[in-house]
């Protein structure tokens, strides 16, 4: 299971560079709107051939290790990028889209043939402080959903908040008050190598 498993990985990461590779030509001849919206956000791999990639402001998909990628329109407005997205499978899955003032959310239960649209309600504080472009998304079935928003600190320090949906996303609570970890450290001691002269 372990070997079929880093098989499957090492074939997404190479499907990865393919994708790169076929969206900077597509860039090259002029049908993409700018280098920052062409750069791969993220990849999610599900079942054993199945995965989505996205970039700011489009979603694909594969059904065949890679090798092939088909692109899912998503209901989106010119103003709207992709913060996130999660795929249970190939058919149900979820994008957050923001305008860098909300958050909505557009589920599909039918591999985005159609998608459902619901605003996100977040607090006017978290929407003026919270990074909405990276948002992280946890979709445990089409009910419960989780979405987890950086919020800037010091230095030394990260914060997140918490909103949960328990209907779907038509209404939201926050789940978890502002956490402030401290960055661990990593220090390493470099001794130099100390040679003694032999007598």
């Amino acid at each position: 299971m372990k070997k079929v498993l880093l098989v499957l990985v090492c074939v997404f990461l190479a499907a990865i560079f393919v994708f790169q590779f076929k969206l900077q030509t597509v860039e090259a001849q002029g049908d993409v709107e700018t280098e920052k919206f062409s750069q791969l956000k993220a990849i999610h791999v599900f079942g054993e051939k199945s995965g989505i990639a996205y970039t700011k402001v489009e979603l694909w998909q594969t059904d065949n290790n890679g090798e092939s990628w088909r692109k899912i329109k998503l209901p989106r407005n010119v103003f709207q990028t992709i913060s996130t997205a999660y795929f249970l499978d190939e058919m149900q899955g979820a994008v957050i889209l923001t305008d860098g003032k909300s958050l909505e959310l557009v589920k599909t239960n039918n591999g985005g043939q159609t998608w459902d649209k619901n605003s996100i309600a977040v607090r006017q504080e978290d929407l003026s402080e919270a990074d909405l472009e990276n948002a992280v998304l946890e979709y445990t079935d089409q009910y419960n959903l989780l979405i987890r928003l950086r919020l800037p600190t010091s230095s030394n320090f990260t914060g997140e908040i918490l909103y949960r949906t328990r209907d779907g996303g038509m209404t939201w609570e926050i789940a978890s008050k502002r956490k402030m970890r401290k960055h661990k450290r990593k220090t390493q001691c470099l001794r130099p190598a100390v040679r003694r002269a032999s007598a």
